[in-house]
């Protein structure tokens, strides 16, 4: 007889046709059962298995008679037990060591059956992960929400939020900056960085490549950077606290004020502000401002004589000529801007703002001025914070140089003829700082406000090993 013979003869026996399907009772049929031997049983009655015992409530199966007995005497031989494995004197199976490494634990946990079964403590879920999507979606959003001076509550609040999001403790002082902290080293870096902006609108984008809007290079760039850095420093030595200030774009840095007057001062400071991705600002200018006024009695207006404006205007010139804008390009040098002014006939007043080089002394600042100014006008001191200059090997500088050369770029060491919260901090912080931050300067409160996406990435990786940079030297740097 054929094969084919013996397969559709096997088929018969079964009742079917040569399909390869099962019975109701689960056993195969068709010629694939009859070559395996299953084609006799097709109709017979099928013995309950092992899969069915453990589909019965309790979920073990029974035990084959006498089997009970022998494991309990094999247990008694061996020094206690019942013989079903590892058991203690309760019946209940002792985890092994691969379960021990998983968090198992035994705990009296009775099933349906009045059993003790192994129960499991489940491990805390992970803190959720801060990725480059998120650091470029955090930077759209802060640049997206407005921040002029004054008005910087609305993002503080959700920075503050976003912190505590990923484990920080944040909060806002009394004044509105919002402080995030991560760590509980015993040596404290701040990184410090302004939440505000100057006026004026810069239509928003977030493109592939970039993020456009007012204050996206002066700082949020920097601001945020040195926010995600600082929430993924958690593994590090450090007490790593991180500050957002109100009115930094004012005259008198009202936020890093009260942070220097009532904050205890840190081990290290990081000033965010945009220096570039591969560049660190060792050293700011100061700044003095002065106001120059000058009043005459109240005629008519077409009465001759000189009015105060005019007065005013020509002694402006002569001081233009002593120190011209030249100063402002120019580190080493004084340079001027009128930055605000009324003028009229009977009362005129302008604000004068020096940019002063190391060593300047406000108060001869002053007094040249006024001998320049003539006697019709007077001066009177305002507001100075001094130039600010670190050295080059300083903790701070050096661990964000190792950090930008450990990406490849060779660091560059910048002096600005601006000033920055540097120079307030400065005035009684006598501890390592630095100036750093992603973003160009030049775009600085232009109508084109805008930071490459790449820049603002490569600066807060910058950071991020800048601080493990100091985790390992500021101990050795600040003893």
């Amino acid at each position: 007889m054929s094969a084919g013979h013996d397969v559709r003869r096997a088929a018969d026996q079964c009742g079917r046709g040569p399909d390869g399907l099962r019975d109701r009772g689960g056993v195969a049929r068709g010629p694939a059962a009859a070559l395996h031997g299953h084609a006799g049983r097709a109709h017979g009655p099928r013995r309950p298995g092992l899969h069915d015992r453990l589909a019965e409530p309790g979920g073990s199966p029974e035990p084959a008679a006498g089997t009970e007995r022998r494991h309990a005497d094999e247990g008694r031989r061996r020094g206690g037990g019942t013989g079903r494995g590892r058991t203690g004197g309760s019946g209940l199976r002792r985890p092994g060591p691969r379960a021990r490494r998983s968090g198992s634990t035994r705990q009296r946990n009775p099933d349906r059956k009045g059993r003790d079964i192994l129960t499991t403590h489940q491990e805390r879920p992970r803190e959720r992960r801060l990725t480059d999507h998120d650091a470029v979606a955090l930077l759209a959003e802060v640049v997206a929400i407005p921040s002029v001076s004054g008005s910087e509550q609305k993002l503080a609040e959700r920075l503050r939020d976003f912190a505590a999001g990923f484990g920080a403790e944040s909060h806002l002082d009394e004044v509105g900056n919002v402080h995030a902290v991560v760590g509980r080293g015993t040596r404290t870096v701040m990184l410090l960085s302004h939440l505000d902006t100057v006026a004026g609108d810069v239509p928003y984008e977030h493109g592939e490549h970039l993020v456009r809007g007012r204050g996206a290079a002066d700082a949020k760039g920097a601001l945020t950077a040195m926010l995600v850095a600082a929430l993924t420093s958690r593994h590090l030595g450090l007490r790593v606290h991180w500050v957002g200030v109100v009115e930094e774009e004012t005259l008198w840095s009202r936020g890093a004020e009260y942070v220097r007057t009532s904050v205890p001062v840190p081990d290290a400071v990081i000033v965010g502000e945009p220096s570039g991705a591969s560049s660190v600002t060792i050293g700011y200018k100061g700044m003095v401002e002065l106001e120059a006024r000058c009043e005459v009695a109240r005629t008519h207006t077409a009465t001759p004589g000189p009015k105060s404006s005019e007065i005013l205007v020509r002694a402006l010139a002569r001081l233009f000529d002593r120190y011209g804008t030249r100063g402002n390009d120019r580190f080493g040098d004084v340079g001027m801007v009128v930055r605000d002014g009324r003028f009229e006939p009977f009362s005129s007043v302008c604000s004068l703002v020096f940019r002063t080089p190391p060593g300047t002394s406000p108060e001869e600042l002053r007094r040249d001025v006024a001998a320049v100014l003539g006697e019709a006008v007077g001066v009177s001191a305002v507001y100075d914070v001094p130039a600010v200059v670190v050295a080059r090997d300083s903790v701070c500088v050096r661990a964000l140089s190792r950090a930008i050369a450990l990406r490849g770029q060779v660091p560059n060491h910048k002096l600005k003829t601006g000033t920055s919260d540097m120079n307030t901090l400065s005035r009684s912080w006598r501890v390592p700082m630095a100036t750093y931050g992603p973003g160009d300067s030049r775009q600085d409160h232009t109508d084109d406000e805008h930071i490459l996406i790449r820049e603002y990435l490569d600066g807060t990786h910058v950071l991020r090993a800048a601080l493990g940079e100091l985790d390992r030297t500021l101990p050795e740097a600040a003893s």
